[in-house]
């Protein structure tokens, strides 16, 4: 409410409109943070991320920009992680639905990989699901859940997503492996391994 009157232009969620270099429509005037609205690096639409690592990213850039600069924001994946009990989350990109929406030819997978060598004390399970634009073939998104270490899968995607890789371009990463921490074909590595078959007919599911 502290903003009516001042003709600051808001979004219909009621945050702060800002453009690619984090200015409000007046030209001196910044937002970031919780307040602002931010660019979805996939679609390219305005969105709401509340999150501090979006806050922090946005904060530098716009002190940048403010001394001179023209440095854009390149926009947010709505990466996330969480601790549950018992369990961890992690999600990057946009999910099967969200890709539809955005009039990608979505397609996905599930997969269920060890999350370190089967034997090692400790080892479990990733749930996995992965999606890809069918035509491009460009990662869109990836979501874990698992007991191990679901940010680093989080984390690779988010990687590849903003570097626009397609399951091919990564499928074959030299991704770190030793018995504690990981599998000798990487449990992404795996999950890419079946969506490229699925891309490529060689599994209907």
């Amino acid at each position: 409410e502290f903003l009516d009157g001042s003709g600051i232009e808001l979004m219909p969620d009621k945050t702060v409109k800002v453009n690619e270099f984090l200015q409000t429509n007046f030209e001196d005037i910044y937002a970031v943070g919780d307040c602002a609205s931010v660019l979805n690096k996939i679609t390219k639409k305005p969105v709401w991320s509340p999150m501090g690592s979006t806050a922090n990213i946005a904060g530098r850039i716009a002190a940048k920009n403010m001394i001179g600069n023209k440095i854009p924001y390149q926009g947010v994946l709505g990466t996330a992680v969480i601790k549950l009990p018992g369990f961890n989350a992690g999600r990057t990109g946009l999910t099967e639905e969200q890709a539809k929406k955005a009039g990608f030819d979505a397609v996905s997978v599930v997969a269920v990989t060890d999350d370190k060598a089967h034997y090692y004390p400790d080892s479990s399970v990733f749930i996995v699901k992965m999606t890809a634009d069918r035509s491009t073939k460009r990662l869109l998104g990836l979501q874990v859940l698992g007991k191990g270490a679901i940010d680093k899968m989080t984390d690779i995607a988010a990687t590849a997503i903003t570097l626009g890789a397609t399951p091919e371009d990564i499928e074959n990463m030299d991704l770190a492996y030793a018995p504690p921490f990981s599998t000798a074909i990487h449990p992404f590595s795996h999950t890419v391994n079946i969506l490229l078959n699925k891309i490529n007919g060689a599994l209907e599911t």
